[in-house]
């Protein structure tokens, strides 16, 4: 595990629910295509803050490497509908093209 990765738990264990930090680990995750972790700490995020509009492109991005595309499809599509209520119209507009994409195959 990186010296990156290891600095951002430690700061975890004081701020658990810091969605920042733990957007930087689900990073850090698909950084090294640790998949499985990314899906889990998207999740993560998503409890603490549903309107986190990036959390549901990643944790897309994740099922889909995971091969689990109905997840996949569920998850873009509520992120769709989060980005564009939030007004974050290219993590709307990336999660659109990811969905077709993937409703195409």
């Amino acid at each position: 595990m990186s010296k990156k990765m290891n600095e951002i738990k430690e700061l975890l264990k004081i701020y658990p629910q810091d969605v920042i930090l733990l957007m930087s680990l689900t990073q850090a995750y698909m950084d090294i295509q640790d998949y499985k972790n990314a899906i889990l700490t998207s999740r993560e995020i998503l409890q603490i803050n549903p309107h986190y509009s990036v959390a549901y492109r990643i944790l897309g991005g994740a099922l889909v490497e995971t091969k689990e595309f109905t997840d996949a499809i569920k998850t873009y599509k509520k992120g769709i509908l989060v980005a564009e209520k939030n007004g974050d119209l290219q993590v709307a507009k990336e999660m659109k093209v990811f969905l077709q994409r993937l409703e195409k195959n």
